[in-house]
């Protein structure tokens, strides 16, 4: 392949080394800003995506809003792919704040304000006090943004939405979102994986941002592609190094997802000392029960496929819009 060596670009977003037989190429940046500064293109304006030049499949692309560093904007036609695109994440909304309690006030010895009752009948519980928030947790979601070519664009588009309303959901059960977005590939013996952070811990979510990535035409395969196609010559002592520490930890979880071929005992490999953190794969629509038909149902087969019961309260979202 290609003889060059790496740009400061490169540099910069590539991790090299060995995963068993496997070499490793992975591009990573920490925000769209930066992915596109590296594929020296910008995402599409309303005028490019209205002309149909924002990808093979147009409709799914942004509107202005979906640009790095712009603010969310929202379009009051439904027939536009993201005024429809926020009425539907609007309609799962809504179910989302009826299972959404405030923070309650408990019984306690101290409190700001008395319990009655409770002084009345002697109890030592006789204030009340809000109840104290539980600890956050982190969460990792990474979404696969990989689709066939017989899936339908309702399937992908309830897919971005459902990612979206995921986060909300965690969030709104006391975690974390570290939410990431990937496209692999492999080729004779090499895995090129390339990734980006859609939403950092503690940011706040921003749909306008995010419908391009989640939607429109893949620029994370535009990227992976161009780079396999002319992959540059990297250091002998980086491509040596084995993959360890919390980049292990990802490959292995990704990898039980991807069926990657590697030897057994790297598949089944797991760093010691260490406590896995939560993370969660969003694969194809298929994959996820997504039938695009019906945004409700879609969001009832999506959580169950995830099978999240055991760690949040998961609303029924098909009885609740009855």
């Amino acid at each position: 392949m290609g003889g060059n060596t790496l740009t400061e670009l490169q540099r910069r977003n590539l991790r090299v080394g060995l995963f068993g037989p496997l070499q490793v190429f992975h591009l990573s940046f920490p925000s769209l800003r930066e992915l596109c500064e590296y594929s020296d293109e910008e995402l599409p304006t309303v005028k490019e995506v209205m002309a149909g030049s924002g990808g093979e499949r147009a409709d799914f692309a942004s509107a202005e809003s979906a640009k790095p560093g712009t603010t969310q904007t929202r379009s009051g036609d439904p027939d536009d792919g993201f005024g429809r695109f926020m009425q539907l994440a609007e309609c799962l909304e809504m179910i989302n704040r009826r299972g959404i309690h405030a923070n309650v006030a408990e019984p306690s010895v101290v409190g700001s304000r008395p319990n009655v009752p409770a002084y009345v009948a002697g109890a030592p519980k006789n204030m009340y006090r809000m109840a104290r928030p539980k600890e956050k947790k982190v969460v990792q979601v990474f979404l696969n943004l990989t689709y066939s070519e017989n899936t339908k664009e309702a399937q992908v588009r309830n897919r971005g939405i459902l990612a979206l309303n995921l986060i909300r959901i965690l969030e709104s059960n006391d975690y974390i979102v570290d939410f990431r977005a990937f496209e692999a590939a492999v080729e004779s013996k090499a895995i090129y994986l390339c990734g980006v952070t859609l939403k950092k811990p503690g940011e706040k979510l921003n749909p306008g941002r995010l419908y391009y990535p989640l939607c429109g035409y893949p620029l994370l395969r535009r990227t992976l592609s161009q780079f396999a196609e002319s992959r540059p010559q990297v250091d002998p002592e980086m491509a040596g190094r084995k993959v360890s520490g919390e980049e292990l930890q990802e490959l292995l979880f990704l990898n039980r997802h991807w069926k990657i071929p590697v030897a057994k005992d790297i598949a089944g490999e797991s760093p010691g000392g260490r406590t896995e953190k939560q993370r969660l794969f969003l694969g194809t629509p298929q994959s996820l029960g997504i039938q695009g038909d019906n945004i409700f149902r879609d969001a009832d087969s999506f959580l169950r496929s995830l099978k999240l019961d055991g760690m949040i309260a998961v609303p029924n979202y098909e009885t609740a819009e009855e």
